[in-house]
């Protein structure tokens, strides 16, 4: 019995030594494996690959957590067209800058660990709806990702959600005493606050408010006394009672998904000079930017801000335009109204549908603002130059341009990028008239006219920008408004022509 026994612990201990060398060589294995990246990639503390070795998605760690971890490669795969040639081949799976795989790529490595957790819902999120990856919040290539730190995880999210700035009760001069988002809200689902915060005991609460205190406050009525101990025997949730008082409130914050008008307020922004490499590497919308989100998606409702943050030294960094649209039998009638002095010169509408994305997405800045100082005017106006390098992309010929001079009252019309000078549209007619302060500008469509290019159709979605030019405007003088969509029916679109 005592020799089986001795047997025993010695195949035992064997087995325990096989696992501990198997992990061992599997570790060698990987680190042989992603050799070939941290000799280009890791080049000191302040390397992302070095911050990214260290945490969870590196090799290092306990052996048993990481068994089976390949480091660089379980996120980019092997990638030996990249090794071999880098400046000219992405990885198999890029995140970006310069490269850039569709968002259900980019998140499938991700779900292949988290699908079963915290993910199990992104396939329905909002989020994951409106063209946001896994890496538009989380950042694994640092030592702490921010979306996961309590006190700075709101930082994050406000990059977008903008009128939560105001944090908690407009407290959020408070700044990492307001309790985090993700404990009233699920940015992993589609779910409003009430189902998340029944489950977790309104956590988003407690996080300041102790219940066990505010059910025995000698100035609660009964009935509120009842109520919060109910609460701490899991039986209610603040919701239950109290709703809009935590931060903004719904209205005052932009809409993701536009609801059609015939007509509203839009206002123009100075654009300042991004330029392609910033906006889709340094910008903190870069990655949904590269994914297919438009500019609007974030910064709807913002653009006198950003106007202002741009136009440090200008009166007026933004503008305020009425912009209305109508149908006169087989006419499409563009109403633009605004309040400015006769040194405004030119109003601008840039048009392009869906079967530009890149338009579809940037609208001007897609179109002019890689292209340095003067470099816009000169592509769009003066028919030298090639194709411009444009903001998000290759930009194919189809954006089309109307100016029309507020002095003189002529339109004339040129096609990005296509190497021709100005010329007229077919059926397209603009009047401009000033009396006193007030500006008021028509386009006149044949919605009917012209060729299958350049003709508005009642089954497509049109994206469009309006730029005002002024001289009161120095450096690119003009003002420019987010990507704006038309569509002559239907109810996805910013406006509508019914």
């Amino acid at each position: 019995m005592k020799s089986l026994i001795a047997r025993s612990g010695l195949l035992a201990s064997l087995l325990l030594i096989s696992l501990i060398v198997i992990r061992q060589a599997s570790a060698q294995d990987s680190t042989g494996a992603i050799q070939a990246c941290l000799d280009c990639h890791d080049y000191g503390e302040g390397a992302p690959a070095y911050q990214v070795m260290l945490g969870s998605h590196g090799i290092d760690g306990d052996a048993t957590e990481m068994a089976g971890r390949r480091g660089c490669l379980d996120c980019h795969g092997i990638s030996t067209a990249h090794s071999e040639n880098p400046g000219e081949r992405g990885p198999d799976l890029s995140y970006g800058p310069r490269w850039s795989a569709t968002g259900s790529a980019q998140d499938e490595p991700c779900l292949s660990c988290h699908q079963q957790d915290a993910a199990r819902n992104w396939q329905h999120a909002l989020h994951m709806n409106n063209s946001l990856t896994c890496v538009t919040c989380h950042d694994i290539h640092t030592e702490q990702d921010r979306v996961l730190v309590t006190a700075e995880q709101n930082q994050v999210c406000t990059t977008c959600h903008k009128a939560q700035k105001t944090g908690i009760h407009d407290l959020g001069d408070q700044g990492p005493e307001n309790p985090p988002c993700s404990l009233c809200h699920n940015p992993h689902n589609h779910e409003a606050a009430q189902p998340h915060m029944a489950a977790n005991q309104s956590a988003g609460c407690t996080f300041c408010h102790n219940t066990e205190q505010m059910a025995s406050l000698a100035a609660l009525n009964p009935k509120a006394g009842n109520y919060h101990r109910a609460f701490d025997n899991g039986k209610r949730g603040c919701l239950d009672c109290h709703h809009g008082i935590s931060h903004a409130p719904e209205d005052s914050a932009a809409l993701l998904h536009p609801q059609p008008v015939r007509g509203r307020q839009v206002t123009l922004f100075y654009p300042g000079n991004a330029t392609r490499q910033w906006l889709t590497s340094e910008h903190p919308g870069s990655q949904p930017l590269r994914q297919g989100a438009d500019c609007a998606l974030c910064h709807r409702g913002d653009e006198a801000q950003l106007g202002a943050s741009l136009g440090t030294d200008l009166s007026h960094p933004a503008r305020q335009l009425g912009v209305a649209f109508s149908r006169q039998a087989d006419k499409l009638l563009i109403d633009i109204t605004w309040t400015g002095s006769e040194r405004d010169a030119f109003l601008a509408l840039m048009w392009g549908d869906d079967r530009n994305m890149e338009f579809r997405r940037g609208g001007c800045f897609a179109a002019c603002h890689d292209n340095g100082q003067s470099q816009a005017s000169r592509v769009l106006f003066h028919g030298g130059g090639s194709v411009p390098t444009t903001t998000m992309g290759a930009l194919t010929t189809g954006a089309e341009l109307w100016r029309v001079s507020l002095e003189t009252g002529v339109l004339e019309m040129a096609r990005v990028g296509a190497g021709v000078s100005p010329q007229a549209r077919p059926g397209v007619t603009a009047t401009a008239r000033h009396h006193g302060e007030d500006w008021s500008v028509r386009f006149s469509v044949d919605t009917g006219d012209g060729d299958a290019e350049t003709r508005f159709r009642a089954d497509q979605r049109y994206t469009f920008g309006v730029a005002l030019h002024g001289i009161d405007n120095p450096g690119r003088q003009h003002w420019v408004s987010l990507p704006l969509t038309l569509s002559l029916s239907g109810n996805t679109t910013d406006f509508v022509a019914e």
